[in-house]
């Protein structure tokens, strides 16, 4: 049989592992290590690889997310006040996703996806219901609408409207 361009005699497969292992000075170790023990190695070395990663993330300016101030990523007084809006951060990015909901009632009354940048909350609210039917769906629902709030630690100051209209309604809320 011929393995790695020379002529070997190879009893089966495996043999001619060895045969390979062996050009490597591995001899037949290289059986030994096998799938089974490399699957167990191989996990343990992406977990550190990756944790390696995360640590070295703020350190050399890896990351390209913008870093969104923990202080907003808390439950706002808007409108009445019933009315609650809870930020929270998507993950590591600078994504910030909430719900609003009547704090009186305990209903849940929509959500929002935005994005932080540089003190502006800029994204998309939706809910199941609404008394203004867009055109088009998003998240799978036909209420929807903008908005952009200028957000500090104590308060928001900003404007929302229905699907894509221009934003004119004023939505702001404090922090405390």
């Amino acid at each position: 049989m011929r393995c790695c361009g020379k002529q070997f005699a190879p009893l089966n497969q495996h043999d001619c592992r060895d045969v390979i292992g062996s050009l490597f000075w591995i001899g037949p170790s290289i059986r030994a290590i096998g799938a089974f023990t490399m699957n167990k190695f191989i996990p343990p070395v992406l977990l550190l690889l990756a944790g390696i990663y995360f640590w070295l993330q703020p350190r050399f300016g890896i990351s390209e997310s913008r870093s969104v101030p923990s202080e907003i990523l808390t439950t706002w007084r808007t409108g009445t006040a019933h009315r609650k809006l809870t930020l929270y951060q998507d993950g590591t990015s600078d994504m910030v996703d909430g719900y609003f909901y009547n704090a009186k009632s305990g209903k849940l009354e929509g959500i929002v996806k935005s994005s932080y940048s540089d003190g502006t909350l800029t994204g998309i609210w939706f809910q199941a219901k609404n008394t203004n039917r867009c055109t088009s769906k998003k998240y799978d629902t036909f209420y929807w609408g903008k908005f952009e709030l200028n957000i500090s630690k104590t308060s928001f100051k900003g404007k929302w409207a229905y699907c894509d209209n221009e934003l004119g309604g004023s939505w702001n809320g404090r922090n405390d």
